[in-house]
């Protein structure tokens, strides 16, 4: 199982793919497109052939692609829900049953849906293809599962895609990395079944869509970890660890292993507290690392749904 060397702490580490879309009109469905909405798939630098989606209401493209493109519009629209927030997107981290969002961005939520959108050379467009459940299952259309899982990692210095081949953890190789420096912004996407989707906008305006198999604590963690401002304990209210520690109790009651109290804290808007909760138990292929997200104050109570938020720029 692959592990970052002395000094570089992982923060998180989950199950990762390309989303899909939830719309009826692109339901089950994702491309990869250029800034003025051309699928760039076949233009990707080794990746084998795959699935050819149609629209089931065949928008069109072209008017999205005047005065300025399909990629700036809709940059443009997803910088504008974080500017609207104030630079922070509200999300629980309590996991739903269903979709009670609307798209906040039709554009590539409805009308389309690209999980990569970037020119060609762009750092969106040089994530592996491992990432496209679609493309597994077409070049291997007999397979009920992908013969290779992928993990998200992400520590303290970079963000990493893995494989593990055939769920064998002793065969994990890094597929793709890349410095968090180069991350402009990250944050979850309401409009997905159980809030799983969330997405990452790199430091050339390009941007890619992900899911996690889990619901939202995932897709919240992932955030979090890419773009919050790690602290150190110390740097902590001392409320906020105080209650981390009377939840670790509780949990202890009744989980089969006692967790360790192994916690990052990051610093969000608004002045409130994530703490990242890492479990006791071992990585697992198919889910990653267990993880427990809690939102707090300085007086260290819990954020209550809806008034959550991580930072996005």
């Amino acid at each position: 199982m692959w592990s970052p060397p002395e000094g570089e702490q992982i923060l998180a580490r989950d199950r990762i793919s390309f989303a899909s879309g939830a719309a009826r009109p692109v339901k089950g469905m994702r491309w990869f497109r250029d800034p003025y909405g051309r699928d760039i798939q076949a233009e990707l630098p080794g990746w084998p052939a795959g699935p050819v989606f149609e629209h089931q209401d065949k928008p069109d493209r072209s008017a999205r692609a005047v005065g300025g493109g399909f990629f700036k519009t809709a940059a443009a629209a997803t910088m504008g829900v974080i500017a609207a927030a104030g630079g922070a997107v509200a999300g629980s981290l309590a996991g739903q049953s269903t979709i009670t969002s609307q798209p906040q961005d039709p554009a590539t939520e409805v009308d389309d849906f690209p999980v990569l959108c970037g020119p060609v050379g762009s750092i969106a467009a040089t994530l592996p293809w491992q990432l496209d459940p679609g493309r597994w299952h077409h070049a291997q259309p007999a397979a009920k599962e992908p013969v290779v899982h992928c993990h998200s990692v992400i520590t303290d210095r970079r963000f990493l895609i893995t494989e593990i081949p055939d769920g064998d953890l002793n065969r994990e190789r890094v597929l793709w990395e890349i410095d968090k420096s180069h991350i402009s912004a990250a944050g979850q996407c309401p409009y997905s079944e159980y809030v799983q989707d969330f997405k990452v906008i790199f430091s050339d305006g390009s941007w890619a869509r992900f899911a996690t198999p889990k619901d939202d604590s995932a897709s919240g963690h992932q955030s979090i970890a890419l773009t919050g401002q790690l602290l150190p304990e110390g740097a902590v209210p001392s409320a906020v660890r105080k209650s981390l520690a009377e939840y670790l109790t509780a949990q202890n009651k009744y989980a089969p292993e006692p967790w360790t109290g192994e916690a990052n804290f990051f610093a969000l808007p608004g002045g409130v507290y994530a703490v990242v909760a890492l479990g006791p138990g071992p990585v697992s292929a198919a889910d990653g690392r267990e993880c427990n997200t809690t939102i707090m104050d300085e007086l260290g109570e819990s954020v209550v749904h809806g008034e959550a938020t991580f930072p996005l720029t």
